[in-house]
């Protein structure tokens, strides 16, 4: 009579199973983010007043909302940037103001009122994901 029981179970199948899920989480992650950094991007634009400058190579904030890449940020989060690019200057004057010029609150109105969907997108997409 033996006094041990030696049980062996190859991980193999599990390992790779918890692999694709890391890449199915990755996958939605993308599709997800940038779902909605263009909603907010979409409704960034329509609440931009185009300026009424002429000038043949001025670049208007309206025509100059960018996306980023899916970066991680010191906590690890997942994020996108909504952004003007080189114009972001602006955007602190629309959103602050200055002293010649009241704040507008460009940035914080566009979050706010795009807020609801956003959850909806993000929602919506994980239940996709998990089948519900």
């Amino acid at each position: 009579m033996s006094d041990q029981v030696n049980i062996s179970f190859n991980f193999d199948n599990l390992i790779k199973e918890f692999e694709n899920m890391g890449k199915d989480i990755e996958k939605i992650e993308r599709r997800t983010t940038l779902k909605a950094s263009k909603v907010v991007a979409d409704k960034l634009q329509d609440n931009v007043v185009r300026s009424d400058v002429e000038k043949e190579d001025y670049i208007h904030m309206k025509d100059n909302v960018k996306i980023s890449g899916l970066k991680k940020d010191d906590e690890l989060n997942k994020t996108r940037s909504i952004h003007f690019g080189k114009l972001q200057y602006k955007a602190k004057w629309r959103e602050f103001g200055t002293s010649k010029q009241d704040p507008d609150y460009l940035l914080s109105r566009t979050v706010k009122e795009t807020e609801d969907e956003v959850k909806q997108i993000t929602d919506n997409d994980i239940k996709k994901a998990l089948g519900m």
